[in-house]
């Protein structure tokens, strides 16, 4: 549906000055934008109408309607915190105060073409962030990278705003003290004004990180290419924007030793595989319970891939190289991740990716795998028998993540799914996350076959139908075997970061040539190439 007149004409929202908000914050936080929700709401057809009638072409336009949804629902009743609740219409705080989800949605903003809201929205964070970031509090070093620092920079890439460039480089600076440690490998936690955090890991010692926390490399290229363009501006030489040069300074060569140390660490009889605990002391693999490309250790091989992406088109040969020594990494790990990791049910209806241990659990956070294969081999980072095996395992793994959805009362994929051995839920609650939304669109991407849009389709309807909230916004539900399903209040910023812009790329051709020749971030932010 189109989005109304008190939509397309911007929302009046708070004034930037406000201080960090309390949790919960007052509700509705101004008149102007309850006003406007209400208005919303009476010319909106909630969910999306008819899901069953919407016609291909218009898809697009009806998930863009439905992040305008989300927007609006934070927008009148958490402006300002963390993240919405929904249900409670109130915000809640889960990364110090920053203001995370208009951070992370900003540069989905501006991709899906809300150019009012997104200029207000970056206002919000430039008058705001600092102090915040000033503040003495203790962050996780991975979800302030890829949420802040990494929307930060697509963000400032998106616009050309160089205020959100300089944030994206502020940010990443504060997280830089965790990375000053024997091996590289970052601590889990850092306090933004102080350093360091005593107690870094909240299961462990101080002295263990995941493996997921050590390899950040995007985003602290990505601040690194900032904070050389913003030194050219200010009248340093050109060649300090070069990608050698970026690649020296100390935000992209700390999460390049981070990464280079978990490889030379790696144990030589994993032949590939990534220890999901590391000590930060010596790099070392702690706790060899299990390997796993689920929580803890995903976004590593992901990044794997990625990096490569990022370093491969500079036009200094060193920066290629170094590029080609992570794509080799890659290919070691997928070759070992689909010969030890990837299981199929005994009448191979299914295929998923477990732990080595192969117990009869797929965790949903595992989905972002059949997109990374796709996206490998579509970047020609695989070719021949190999590529051809990477592609069929692909689609597999991805028909098994939509079959996870799709069998339940709402079609929402549950958090861990059992294989019993039919599929059936393990965890059954849903946080409404993006993965099996990512490998769809980069299915798609590769191999153009319609199907894979039927199914986002199928996806985008579900959380439509189970996870909209009347009165604003969407929320993540309890268990999602049940129909109508109970609401956890809780809208996370990857729903308008990831979920909504993946869905978006999905089905808008134009909005995916935007991206395409950029790196996308676990986060699903868009950022530059070295050159």
């Amino acid at each position: 549906p189109p989005l109304t007149a008190a939509w397309a004409g911007g929302l009046p929202i708070p004034s930037a000055g406000l201080p960090p908000p309390r949790s919960p914050p007052p509700t509705p936080r101004a008149p102007a934008a309850a006003a406007f929700l209400r208005a919303t709401l009476r010319d909106a057809v909630s969910p999306v109408p008819p899901l069953d009638t919407v016609p291909p072409a218009a898809r697009a336009a009806a998930v863009r309607s439905a992040a305008a949804w989300a927007w609006a629902g934070y927008v009148a009743h958490a402006w300002g915190a963390d993240e919405l609740a929904p249900v409670s219409r109130s915000g809640y705080e889960t990364f110090c105060s920053l203001g995370v989800t208009p951070i992370d949605a900003l540069d989905t903003l501006h991709l899906m073409g809300f150019p009012r809201e997104f200029a207000r929205a970056a206002d919000f964070v430039v008058a705001s962030l600092p102090a915040r970031l000033a503040a003495n509090c203790t962050v996780s070093v991975f979800e302030t990278a890829i949420r802040v620092v990494g929307g930060l920079a697509a963000a400032a890439d998106a616009s050309g705003d160089a205020r959100l460039g300089s944030l994206a480089v502020d940010a990443a600076r504060r997280l830089l003290p965790a990375f000053d440690t024997p091996s590289g490998v970052p601590r889990s936690d850092v306090d933004l004004a102080a350093g360091p955090a005593a107690d870094v890991f909240r299961e462990a010692s101080a002295g263990t990180a995941l493996l997921a926390e050590a390899v950040l490399v995007p985003e602290f290229v990505a601040a690194a290419r900032w904070e050389a363009r913003l030194a050219v501006d200010a009248g340093a030489s050109p060649t300090t924007a070069s990608a050698p040069n970026i690649l020296a300074s100390p935000l992209a060569a700390a999460s390049l030793r981070s990464l280079d140390a978990v490889l030379a660490n790696a144990p030589e009889g994993d032949s590939g595989l990534l220890p999901t605990t590391l000590s930060v002391d010596t790099g070392a693999a702690e706790w060899r319970e299990r390997h796993t490309v689920g929580g803890r250790a995903d976004s590593a091989y992901e990044y794997l891939l990625k990096t490569w992406l990022m370093l491969r088109g500079a036009s200094d040969a060193g920066v290629r190289a170094r590029g080609e020594r992570y794509r080799r990494a890659w290919v070691r790990a997928m070759d070992v991740v689909l010969d030890r990791l990837v299981v199929s049910t005994p009448s191979g209806a299914a295929t998923y990716a477990t732990s080595d241990l192969h117990e009869p659990v797929a965790e949903h956070l595992a989905c972002f795998l059949p997109g990374n294969l796709f996206a490998g081999v579509s970047a020609g980072a695989v070719r021949g028998t190999r590529a051809a095996r990477y592609r069929a395992s692909a689609a597999a793994l991805l028909t098994t993540c939509v079959a996870m959805g799709e069998s339940t009362a709402t079609g929402l994929p549950p958090e861990v799914a059992l294989f019993l051995p039919e599929l059936r839920p393990g965890h059954p609650f849903s946080l409404l996350r993006p993965e099996t939304a990512e490998s769809l669109f980069l299915a798609h991407a590769a191999t153009g076959d319609p199907a894979w849009r039927e199914a986002g389709w199928r996806l985008f309807v579900a959380i439509e139908t189970a996870a909209r909230v009347a009165t604003g916004g969407y929320s993540g539900v309890r268990d999602v075997t049940v129909s109508p399903p109970a609401l956890d209040d809780s809208m996370p910023s990857w729903l308008l970061a990831e979920s909504f812009c993946y869905l978006f790329l999905l089905f808008d051709d134009d909005a995916a040539a935007k991206v395409a020749g950029k790196v996308l971030s676990t986060e699903a932010h868009p950022l530059a190439q070295l050159l």
